[in-house]
């Protein structure tokens, strides 16, 4: 399974857990991340773990979309919605980049 996308500056540490309490690291780069494991090790629980600098958890994100969960909703700084349907959990986005 190889798993790619864009984090915020503030990730220093992504990692997948495979719901069965293995992680697997991802590789960090310029606010892109990679990973590599097997798909046959990952439950439909699986997550992306974010952690910050001081190894703080930012963010905990369900690898797979479920029917029952929403998706995520993030607004602009004018609090117009970018990504996502709008309601009372829409957080604000950060911008990617350097």
């Amino acid at each position: 399974m190889t798993v790619l996308g864009r984090v915020s500056t503030r990730v220093h540490r992504l990692v997948l857990d495979h719901g069965t309490g293995r992680t697997t690291g991802a590789r960090l780069r310029d606010g892109a991340f990679g990973l590599v494991s097997r798909a046959a090790d990952v439950r439909p629980d699986a997550a992306l773990v974010s952690y910050d600098a001081g190894g703080g958890q930012l963010g905990w994100l369900p690898l797979f979309r479920r029917g029952d969960r929403p998706e995520p909703c993030y607004t602009g700084p004018d609090g117009a919605v970018l990504y996502g349907r709008p309601g009372p959990d829409c957080r604000p986005a950060e911008r990617w980049g350097r």
